[in-house]
């Protein structure tokens, strides 16, 4: 069940980023919370994430750096099929630290481990 809940999220993540339209029509950049001035992370991983939840998300996303651990969180999303309300992504600088409690690997690369973590319902 973990590794199908894993699967499906790196699948939206695939599809949810291929699928955006570009505008030209606006000043506006794709991603409304990296904006024009977007600096990479050196994560593909990371990158990823951000691009899909700003996406996805009504209000911009909230990124918490709180080392060795960067919280990613969305509060609400526009479509509701999209599960990234439900979700803490954690991503791990550190290659020294132990995984977050309850928390499953989706991703990683080498600069970060990316992991997931349900929220209370």
């Amino acid at each position: 069940m973990k590794l199908m809940l894993k699967n499906s999220l790196f699948l939206l993540l695939v599809v949810g980023c291929a699928k955006q339209p570009v505008e030209t029509s606006t000043n506006q950049s794709l991603m409304r919370f990296a904006g024009s001035n977007f600096t990479t992370t050196n994560s593909v991983c990371v990158d990823g994430i951000v691009v899909a939840m700003d996406s996805a998300c009504v209000k911009p996303i909230e990124i918490y750096n709180g080392y060795p651990y960067v919280s990613i969180r969305c509060l609400e999303v526009k479509n509701k099929e999209v599960p990234w309300d439900q979700y803490n992504v954690i991503a791990v600088t550190n290659p020294e630290a132990t995984p977050p409690p309850s928390a499953e690997i989706i991703c990683a690369d080498p600069a970060v481990r990316v992991f997931i973590q349900e929220l209370p319902k």
